[in-house]
């Protein structure tokens, strides 16, 4: 992640660059990015030689780059995720950007192969030596450094490095939070722009793409406010967490069919049950938990062969009650124990409702242990309520486990409309941290169930 500012004299990068990363939007693929080397280490890059084949081809009245740089991309393999066929890799050397090495992608009968092409491309820029310095360059972009700790943009620490004529003029040092006030202020700014603009028609715009870039700055910058106020939000000490919320009266439910014991508890107008069903039938698969180093705790999947559909846990591998077990949706609808039923989306909603709101409802009714690394990285919420909501994980259609210890995916009794093969189902996330999140999905998906009754 990089985010990139430029003098208007360099306006031509900021211009390639979006013409370059517009189809990754529609492909929804992310671009593999260039490295660039600082103080030993290696972050991500902005794709500073694009910058440089515009400015060439101007003068030639063409799009992309001069007919001399033609074969680095017309020989290059180019797919959704490397649009540009290759990569480089860049050096600050004595605060001056350099391109260190440029390796090629291409098709063969063997495969798909890397060629390093920094000779032929200093010989093709007339360079002699070895140092091709990226001098056209003035503005600045921030390095991410450090564990991701929030969504796709927020690490443990930021460099902003400020550049004139390739050269290194200045670095800020950023924390977490510094960052996302520091984006935040960016974002103010371009929607204080955006909103002083005069007649929009003088640019080539129509009011309403305007309107709809303001929104998407709105949304962005709510987000930013979101992931702050995480940030600063203070968990209990690890001595303090459990599963449940000693200060909330629970009811307890034994199921007939197999014995097991759950809690209950009513919020709003329904009692649901505090615990996920653990209930063994039909398509439902379980897991256990063990100590590993993930980055997400200690939570593993075990099953006895994830190449087939009917994937089971081990004999001597018995379900967690914590977790309790996915089932997919057919199986959902008829696994709650007599009396209870698996709630729909109306049911759903007056839970959100009744804790706070779809946009908070997240943390209130996560438990605060058995999110993330516990001592480290803490995901869990305040459980205000009592639901005690754990991070079961999904089985996706191919039999795959995905996400135990950092989401928890629950089915609701609610079909879509526009596919009778979906249906609508709830999600608290680690990385979102607050809402209960509705989505749509395959029903040979594995969920967890909680059950309801009036």
């Amino acid at each position: 992640m990089y985010i990139i500012n430029m003098e208007p004299r360099c306006l031509f990068f900021l211009i390639t660059l979006a013409t370059l990363l517009a189809p990754f939007e529609l492909c929804a693929t992310e671009q593999i990015p260039d490295v660039i080397i600082y103080n030993g280490k290696q972050y991500s890059s902005p794709f500073f030689l694009w910058s440089y084949f515009q400015r060439e081809a101007d003068g030639e009245g063409r799009s992309m780059a001069p007919e001399k740089w033609a074969w680095i991309y017309q020989e290059a393999q180019m797919n959704t995720a490397l649009w540009r066929g290759h990569i480089a890799t860049y050096e600050i050397v004595d605060n001056e950007l350099v391109l260190k090495d440029i390796i090629q992608y291409r098709d063969n009968v063997r495969g798909r192969s890397a060629i390093n092409i920094l000779d032929r491309f200093l010989s093709t820029a007339g360079v002699t030596g070895s140092a091709f310095k990226i001098d056209w360059f003035t503005g600045s972009f921030v390095l991410d450094g450090g564990q991701r700790i929030h969504r796709s943009i927020i690490h443990e620490y930021h460099v902003r490095l400020e550049f004139e004529n390739g050269m290194l003029i200045q670095e800020t040092r950023m924390n977490s939070i510094e960052y996302v006030h520091f984006l935040k202020e960016r974002l103010k700014r371009e929607m204080e722009e955006l909103s002083n603009l005069p007649d929009l028609t003088l640019a080539g715009r129509s009011t309403r793409s305007f309107e709809w870039e303001l929104e998407n700055l709105k949304w962005k910058l709510e987000n930013l406010e979101e992931t702050e106020e995480m940030l600063n939000w203070e968990p209990p000490p690890p001595g303090n967490r459990s599963q449940f919320n000693p200060a909330v009266k629970y009811s307890f439910f034994t199921d007939p069919r197999d014995g097991q014991m759950y809690r209950t508890v009513r919020i709003g107008n329904f009692r649901w049950m505090a615990e996920n069903l653990n209930f063994e039938t039909g398509n439902s698969w379980c897991c256990y938990y063990r100590s590993n180093n993930s980055p997400f705790g200690s939570f593993t999947w075990m099953v006895e062969n994830l190449i087939f559909e009917n994937d089971n846990c081990n004999s001597d591998s018995p379900c967690e009650q914590r977790y309790g077990r996915l089932y997919d949706w057919n199986t959902a609808m008829e696994a709650c124990p007599p009396g209870w039923r698996l709630p729909s989306c109306e049911e759903w909603d007056d839970l959100a409702n009744h804790s706070g709101g779809e946009r908070v409802a997240g943390r209130a009714l996560k438990s605060n242990t058995g999110w993330g690394n516990s001592d480290t990285t803490f995901w869990g919420g305040t459980n205000d309520y009592g639901w005690s909501a754990m991070p079961g994980g999904r089985r996706v259609n191919t039999g795959a486990f995905y996400d135990g210890g950092k989401s928890g995916y629950w089915w609701t009794s609610t079909t879509t409309t526009a596919d009778e093969n979906k249906a609508h189902s709830r999600e608290i996330d680690a990385f979102f941290h607050r809402g209960l999140t509705d989505h749509r999905q395959r029903k040979q998906y594995g969920y967890s169930i909680r059950c309801i009754r009036d």
